[in-house]
């Protein structure tokens, strides 16, 4: 069975370069009013079904020739959704009503650099550090609980050809944490 849901969606993304630079760039928009039908059960319309969601990335390369690039990308966004708990059909009589204030919200925020070279010898040498940092809140009727995630990485990779054949060898670091207010 179809559920009419009415959503709004706009993304925007532009990219241009200018000699050994490349600049590109975007931004998604999203808006929903989620289920919004009529149920005797609830007393009327569906409430808290809303979710709404902003994004954006944007990168500056440079580059001056095809063996040595480096980027940086970067990225954040934040959504928010209600959660009306269950709602619909009750033939035995046992809901309670729609939850009008469970709702999640949460951010991320990223940052990577990534540089590649090839030096003498045909040795290619990538390099790859990134932040990346995520948090969320979510209120219910139990009350309201929290998240915190943070990573850290750097790679490095060194590629070559030794007699004929292709060689990799490397090594990643990451750091890693979490707070929860949930999970005890």
């Amino acid at each position: 069975r179809r559920v009419p849901v009415h959503a709004d969606r706009t993304v925007l993304t532009a990219s241009t370069s200018a000699g050994a630079w490349s600049f590109g760039s975007g931004v998604d928009w999203l808006s929903s009013d989620g289920d919004s039908r009529t149920f005797d059960t609830v007393g009327g319309q569906v409430s808290n079904d809303d979710y709404r969601r902003l994004s954006g990335a944007a990168s500056v390369a440079w580059s001056d020739s095809t063996f040595r690039r480096v980027r940086l990308d970067v990225r954040a966004g934040h959504n928010e959704r209600g959660f009306p708990g269950a709602y619909g059909s009750d033939p035995e009589g046992r809901f309670s009503g729609l939850d009008t204030v469970s709702r999640g919200e949460n951010t991320h925020r990223s940052v990577a650099l990534t540089a590649t070279t090839r030096s003498r010898g045909a040795l290619d040498h990538r390099v790859q550090v990134t932040w990346a940092d995520a948090g969320g809140t979510f209120i219910s009727p139990f009350g309201e609980s929290e998240d915190e995630h943070t990573r850290v990485t750097g790679r490095y990779q060194l590629d070559a050809s030794v007699a004929g054949t292709g060689v990799s060898i490397g090594g990643e670091g990451l750091r890693e944490g979490a707070l929860n207010t949930f999970i005890t």
